[in-house]
């Protein structure tokens, strides 16, 4: 979520995202090694608090992107209209297979994860429909 909202913050490019996690405990803070590399970014986590999926963030969003194939199963599951909108990240960028969740691993796994992310999220970004472009309070 980081990662890629800063992302588009620097192309100037307005979205919200939102990370929810299937298997998330509701409040829970960030991995200790995950707010270390995003800190190591400039990115701050500390006060990040974990999400649960939920049907209704499920129909709030329109692009949902996972981290692996069993991920998008579970939105299948729970939603299978929501389908249509929802993507692996590397489906989305043409590419095959899952992106590995580094939890519970050594911090030079969470850097490497967070390196790919930020390459596949890069990617993604070339592929979304056009977004505003900063912010008009007219529009």
């Amino acid at each position: 979520q980081a990662i890629f909202a800063k992302l588009l913050a620097d192309r100037g490019m307005d979205g919200q995202v939102m990370s929810a996690g299937t298997g998330a405990v509701e409040g829970a803070a960030a991995a200790t090694h995950a707010v270390q590399v995003m800190k190591e970014q400039g990115l701050d986590l500390s006060t990040h608090q974990a999400t649960a999926l939920t049907p209704a963030l499920i129909d709030d969003a329109d692009l949902i992107l996972t981290m692996s194939e069993s991920h998008k199963d579970v939105i299948r599951d729970m939603k299978p209209q929501a389908i249509e909108k929802t993507f692996s990240l590397k489906e989305f960028v043409g590419k095959s297979g899952d992106v590995a969740d580094p939890f519970g691993r050594d911090v030079e796994v969470y850097r490497e994860t967070a390196t790919l992310l930020r390459q596949l999220l890069e990617e993604a970004i070339e592929k979304l429909p056009p977004l505003r472009q900063g912010k008009d309070e007219n529009a």
